[in-house]
């Protein structure tokens, strides 16, 4: 695998924080089907691949009573990592740089185990070595994470490869690889039959991969192998590892919202009951491109009816924030994250998600959070509403309006007259933009004053001089005006989880 190494190590690959694999989340899910997993606040984390730790770093940070380990072959983004690590003070991560295929049983065991984005870029003998660890180096109880890259879906980004490497074996291609690559594939576009379903097919291929960022490029769709395989196929060969499909690693990525009634209840009969091929038919019916699933060991008993009586065990939040009743009763809720919205006039959800509001970026135990919500309710009908509670939350949770959790996240409990952010956020603010938050979320800082406050915000200063320090060109605003503009800046930042006590 030199040749991997040497490519990521002159074309780096930046990584981010990837929400769906936090041990929470995996956690979140094995719980919900019926496991019991490893405290995730005195856990042990693998990744495989884990790049410049961009991912595995604010783990690490977030969880200080955790231990986490990252290996990757190329040697430069792991120093980087290692260097990050080193100026944020962790001392509960060690980043190596090793060939995966060297990692065996003395390297320990670990509760759960992290490959995003690797396993459809390498070889059939690594894609083994990676669910030959995800079985024998994961404890008893703990959970595996592997994203791939599905067919049929893959079969259409292999024809955009055939295409550039034709070309390149041609000794057509000079220069910049992913340049050369862009103009190929347009030149194919322009001599496609106008309006034809193969142009369109082609047009929507070149718009997903090859309108991204160079490096991404370069690695994910230039690389010298990719081998997307159907759910299937990928379940099979975690059962010759001695290791079960779980679930997907979010509920979002079990659901398809967008399904009638009827389509869902057409392939609820082809499925028959069972879970792993109603997911596979998904696939073939929404041609579905990307993966990101959860493997246990095959001896760990699984449930997957009564999801809303395991809610119990976790805990809930909601970004959604309240717009004005309507004249009708009617409220709308935004998330404060994203576009997502919905509108409702059950007085029973409208106050369940006002309580949600109240307490974010924070989360309720969801047996108080349903016993508060409940508590007018007469109680002929308390457990009929509860049902009906539990499985809102459910959907709201599968479009993302809704967080399970399962620790209380180290955020701030209300906006101090000093705020501190997170050092790790501080740090990273002074690098670029994207910074990571205590939710192991990404956050892209457009608006220069509020990076600037971000950095600022070392629990040293209050209101007045933060404003002084942050807006003080601002020669047109009053003192007044420039200590609103901080309020809000310093309330965005604690609603996006980047404030801690």
């Amino acid at each position: 695998m030199t040749s991997a190494a040497n490519a990521y190590d002159s074309v780096h690959y930046t990584t981010a924080a990837f929400p769906q694999t936090h041990p929470e989340r995996l956690a979140v899910m094995a719980t919900l089907f019926g496991m019991d997993p490893p405290d995730i606040e005195h856990c042990r984390v693998l990744e495989l691949a884990c790049g410049d730790g961009g991912n595995l770093i604010p783990m690490a940070y977030g969880l200080p009573g955790s231990e986490f380990v990252g290996v990757d072959l190329a040697g430069k983004p792991v120093a980087i990592g290692q260097e990050r690590a080193k100026r944020a003070g962790l001392k509960n991560i060690r980043l190596q740089q090793m060939d995966l295929m060297n990692v065996g049983s003395e390297f320990g065991e670990f509760d759960y185990i992290i490959a995003h984005g690797v396993y459809a870029w390498v070889p059939e003998p690594v894609q083994q070595k990676i669910l030959s660890i995800c079985s024998g180096n994961l404890s008893a109880s703990g959970i595996a994470f592997v994203s791939y890259n599905t067919n049929p879906a893959g079969q259409l980004r292999l024809i955009m490869r055939e295409l550039i490497h034709f070309h390149e074996k041609r000794g057509s291609a000079e220069g910049d690889r992913v340049k050369q690559a862009r103009q190929v594939v347009e030149c194919i576009l322009q001599a496609a039959e106008p309006g034809s379903p193969w142009k369109s097919v082609l047009e929507k291929e070149f718009e997903k991969n090859f309108k991204r960022a160079d490096n991404f490029v370069y690695h994910d769709d230039l690389s010298e192998c990719f081998a997307p395989l159907s759910l299937g196929e990928f379940a099979q060969r975690a059962a010759g590892a001695g290791l079960q499909y779980l679930s997907e690693a979010e509920l979002s990525d079990l659901s398809a919202p967008q399904l009638s009634a009827e389509a869902d209840a057409a392939l609820n009969s082809l499925a028959n009951g069972d879970a792993l091929a109603y997911q596979q038919y998904l696939d073939f019916a929404q041609c579905r491109r990307f993966r990101r699933t959860l493997l246990c060991h095959a001896d760990v008993p699984l449930r997957r009816e009564g999801i809303p009586e395991r809610m119990r065990n976790v805990l809930i939040a909601s970004p959604m924030h309240s717009s004005p009743n309507q004249p009708d009763g009617t409220v709308e809720f935004l998330d404060f994250r994203s576009p997502g919205a919905i509108k409702t006039n059950n007085p029973v959800l409208i106050a369940a998600i006002r309580r949600l509001e109240r307490i974010w970026p924070h989360a309720e135990k969801f047996a108080d959070f349903q016993a508060a919500v409940l508590g007018p309710i007469p109680e002929a009908l308390r457990a009929e509403v509860a049902a009906e509670l539990a499985n809102a939350m459910l959907k709201l949770a599968a479009n993302n309006l809704v967080d399970f959790r399962l620790y209380h996240v180290r955020v701030a409990e209300r906006l101090s007259e000093k705020p501190i952010a997170s050092l790790l956020a501080r740090l990273m603010v002074r690098e670029s933009s994207l910074v990571t938050t205590m939710l192991h979320a990404n956050l892209k800082l457009e608006d220069e004053n509020a990076r600037k406050l971000l950095e600022l915000l070392d629990g040293t200063r209050g209101r007045q001089e933060l404003a002084e320090a942050t807006l003080a060109g601002t020669e047109k605003d009053s003192s007044d005006d420039r200590l609103r503009k901080v309020d809000g800046y310093l309330d965005n930042l604690y609603r996006l989880g980047l404030l801690i006590a």
